[in-house]
């Protein structure tokens, strides 16, 4: 066996399949010729500790075209290959690749052929002592497309080839492993002319890991492109399915998963048709160590985009969402777990087409993870942005698609590790644009993380929300809850923020552990509702603000209140609310309406106002004077002509029990006396419910009491 660096590559190309000729009188055009087979092999070894590097690839060849109705395009070519490499304790780098052949286009009302399919199962292998990275790839051929060419036969575009990588390793040797396998599905064929477009492949990858040593595991999926028409209804997307499984069981491992579906195939004419939609993604990840080795793993799972569409009375078609799971274990190592689900955007509309609407996503409860060491769990849930309209000069108007909702519920109950790191974060997918019709609404974010343990740990619980972007006047309304029990230290924090041509609005509350904790923080801009001061509730700091509330004539309202939760400790607990890009024209006005106060209120506060970056700032370490400030008081800070940005700060220090203040504001000239009816309070009520919104109560009172 030789000594020193070794490498060896091995490439192979399948030819093309031949055209078919034209028919004879009457006669039907021929098959195109198939394209062909491609193999390759690669190895490579060195006897001491030097370096290896294999590489094999093998495309398959392509179908051949056909003309004419009658004839079918040839089928792609398929491919194989493998490689394997060794060192005694050099690095090892092993990589496999095959890619099958696209089929051949159909002319002349001839049919598309078929793309190959690329399935590879372990086609790389290797051993070595020190690090050896395996790596495996599998690309389905490309369904081919039909043409009528001005023909009235119809023809049928050929199937994207399906893609399926499985890479299992096991091994007790290496000091490093890592692992990767890759399937990517083949588009399918556009058919013209009112013929049937192709079907998408599917991509599915998997790999799988055992080892003694360090280990990781990468698995990536993707789906090809749904097929086109001319006219009727795009073919949706390709599945994508990834997985990955890695075992350690002498030092860390990593599992990581990311799908992607294939996006809708277009429509390109005619009326009354759609873009196809997204295919689906799923991505599960799972990581296992023993002892004090960490594990950690992460999955992606991302729907497809809807199709585009083409001219007045098609529309674009609709995203599709994903799913994920990721879970990882250790006996007393540090574990992160993270799991993101993306909803995939509507299609695009052109030449007056309307645009598709972007998928919902809803995680819940996608992560999970185990160990007596620290956990860190956090997943996400980002709704597709609805798609874009344009008119393109045409004077059809078309209206651009909804972003999708974004959802994330993050619930654990935990009774071993010593600190625990928890977050949910959704955001709504922005408002499809139109350069001439109506937006789409903006998709709305909900997020909760809700912490228990039973250990006595530090917990950090937080909880992110960001409502879609709105083109129009409205963007999508955000909420965030954060809420901890049983933690002997920690905080929790929330924040939601939301924008549209209106301006930006961002609230926060942190509260820190000194016996239950909860943050909740609500924001949306455009919708209907009064200053009201918020519940005070022990341990809990909140913020809620509107921004251009639709009653009232104010340029944004809010309310803030914080209760102290602690049991005789000194606690500090913040709250914000910012305000950005507000048209302002006359003098800046912010008043406080009322108040609300639980036993003494407070040991100490802080209220730092700060507009287009200058600071105004006000402290309290009494509550009559407070009392006095935060009862109907407005402060005038003098003209201003512009965009306008306000942000407050406040923070409340208490070590009583029972202590707790709130107030709420109004910025601009706000009519107080514009209160709802009854009837209207309730609709106002039910709206913000389903929302996640907490309905506010008017306190008209120097002192109240708040349950």
């Amino acid at each position: 066996m030789a000594t020193g660096s070794s490498s060896a590559t091995s490439f192979a190309k399948g030819g093309s399949g031949g055209a078919s000729t034209s028919p004879g009188a009457g006669g039907a055009g021929g098959p195109g010729g198939q394209g062909g087979s491609a193999t390759a092999t690669s190895s490579a070894a060195t006897g001491d500790s030097s370096s290896t590097n294999v590489t094999a690839s093998a495309v398959g060849g392509s179908g051949g075209t056909a003309s004419y109705a009658g004839g079918t395009g040839g089928a792609g070519g398929g491919a194989s290959a493998t490689a394997s490499g060794s060192s005694n304790g050099g690095a090892v780098q092993v990589n496999g690749t095959i890619i099958g052949g696209a089929g051949g286009t159909g002319y002349y009302g001839a049919s598309g052929g078929n793309g190959a399919a690329a399935n590879i199962n372990n086609i790389v292998s290797g051993s070595t002592t020190g690090t050896l990275n395996l790596n495996q790839s599998a690309n389905g051929g490309d369904g081919g497309s039909s043409y009528g060419g001005g023909y009235p036969a119809v023809g049928t575009a050929g199937a994207g080839g399906n893609a399926s990588s499985t890479l299992s390793v096991n091994d007790t040797a290496a000091s490093s492993l890592n692992a990767g396998s890759n399937a990517y599905g083949g588009a399918g064929g556009f058919a013209d002319g009112g013929g049937n477009s192709g079907v998408a492949g599917a991509g599915t990858a998997t790999a799988a890991v055992t080892a003694t040593g360090a280990a990781a595991a990468t698995s990536n999926a993707h789906g090809g492109l749904g097929g086109g028409v001319g006219t009727g209804t795009g073919l949706t997307g390709g599945a994508a399915t990834s997985g990955a499984n890695v075992s350690s069981t002498g030092s860390s491992s990593s599992a990581e998963a990311y799908a992607q579906g294939g996006a809708g195939g277009l429509v390109q004419g005619g009326s009354g048709g759609a873009g196809g939609s997204g295919g689906a993604g799923s991505a599960t990840a799972v990581a296992a160590s023993t002892g004090a080795s960490s594990a950690s793993a992460s999955a992606n799972g991302a729907g497809g985009d809807g199709g585009v569409a083409y001219y007045a009375g098609n529309i674009g078609g609709n995203g599709v969402s994903g799913t994920a799971s990721a879970s990882a274990t250790s006996g007393s190592g540090t574990v992160q777990v993270y799991g993101t689900i993306a909803g995939g955007a509507g299609g695009s509309g052109y030449y007056g087409a309307r645009g598709g609407n972007g998928a919902a996503a809803n995680a819940n409860n996608i992560v999970s993870g185990s160990t007596t060491g620290s956990l860190y769990l956090n997943q996400s849930a980002n709704g597709g942005n609805g798609g874009t309209s344009y008119s393109n000069g045409y004077p059809a108007v078309g209206t651009a698609g909804a972003g999708g909702n974004g959802s994330s519920t993050l619930s654990i109950n935990d009774t071993a590790a010593s600190s625990i790191n928890a977050s949910a974060s959704a955001k709504g997918g922005a408002s499809g644009f139109s350069d001439s019709g109506n937006y789409g609404a903006a998709g709305s974010a909900n997020a909760l993380t809700n912490v228990t343990t039973t250990n006595s740990a530090y917990v950090v619980g937080t909880a992110s929300a960001v409502g879609g972007t709105g083109f129009g006047i409205q963007g999508g309304a955000a909420a965030a809850t954060a809420r901890i029990a049983g933690a002997s230290n920690g905080y929790a924090k929330a924040s939601s923020q939301t924008q549209s041509s209106l301006g930006s609005a961002y609230t926060s509350a942190n509260s820190p552990v000194g016996g239950p904790a909860s943050a909740v923080t609500q924001v949306s801009i455009g919708t209907s509702g009064i200053a009201s001061v918020p519940s005070i509730l022990a341990g809990q700091s909140l913020s809620t603000a509107i921004l251009s509330p639709s009653t009232g004539g104010a340029l944004a309202i809010g309310g803030m209140s914080i209760g102290y939760g602690g049991s005789g400790e000194s606690l500090t607990y913040t709250t914000t609310a910012q305000f950005s890009n507000i048209a302002q024209n006359g003098n800046v006005l912010l008043t406080f309406l009322d108040h609300g106060v639980l036993g003494d209120g407070f040991s100490s506060m802080t209220l730092d106002i700060v507009i287009n970056g200058t600071g105004h700032n006000y402290a309290w370490n009494d509550l009559a004077s407070a009392e006095t400030f935060f009862s109907h008081d407005t402060l005038d800070f003098g003209p201003y002509s512009g965009n306008l940005s306000l942000q407050l700060y406040w923070s409340l220090t208490s070590q009583s029990p029972g202590d707790g203040f709130g107030f709420d504001y109004a910025i601009g000239n706000y009519q107080v006396s514009a209160v709802p009816e009854p009837s209207t309070w309730a609709m106002m009520i039910i709206g913000f419910a389903g929302l996640g919104f907490m309905s506010w109560r008017k306190v008209r009172s120097s002192k109240a009491s708040f349950a």
